[in-house]
């Protein structure tokens, strides 16, 4: 009976760490929302089109997890203004550092893409706001808004890490000024 009994409460315990591992790090929607930055914040807006490697890459800003993307989907969030940097990873991290500016919308394409031995590496690559909305506009219907799932419990980076990121980019600044300096000096729209 005790056997039996310990059995079937391993069993419930095994069956609801199964379920909490399958939660998705995403909420879903159909419908892309008109995006609009409030007057007191800027608003980023991934945008990832469909392509062969879907995995889920979470996103940050500075050290929070702010959203996520899989393929084929688009998400955003709000920030405050002042220089920031974006990251996102599969295998590798990947960065852009923007300097967002109170009600402005910052579109930046996310792609992924196969590095042999290593992995799945991802770009974030900043976009004018014509080829962003033209590029939103061609994937309604095939393209959904992500949101962060609330029951899932996603990773903030520590200090550290941003710190190795920040010098990470500052190296990459030294041997790319002009493409540094075009993030830099990207508008927002």
């Amino acid at each position: 009976m005790i056997l039996s009994l310990t059995r079937a409460l391993f069993t419930v315990a095994a069956f609801c760490v199964f379920l909490v591992s399958c939660t998705s790090p995403l909420l879903y929607e159909e419908t892309i929302p008109d995006f609009k930055a409030p007057s007191d914040k800027a608003l980023c807006v991934v945008i990832r089109p469909m392509g062969i490697y879907g995995q889920y890459a979470p996103l940050w800003l500075d050290t929070k997890c702010v959203g996520g993307t899989i393929g084929n989907t688009i998400t955003s969030f709000e920030v405050d203004p002042g220089s920031h940097l974006v990251m996102t990873k599969i295998n590798l991290m990947s960065k852009t550092k923007l300097n967002f500016q109170s009600g402005r919308i910052y579109y930046v394409l996310m792609a992924a893409y196969p590095i042999p031995m290593v992995g799945t590496g991802t770009s974030l690559t900043p976009m004018p706001g014509s080829e962003a909305t033209a590029k939103i506009e061609e994937e309604q219907g095939k393209i959904k808004f992500t949101k962060l799932n609330p029951e899932y419990e996603h990773k903030d980076l520590d200090a550290d890490d941003l710190k190795e990121e920040l010098d990470d980019y500052a190296e990459w600044e030294k041997k790319e000024p002009e493409k540094a300096r075009a993030e830099a000096e990207y508008p927002g729209y």
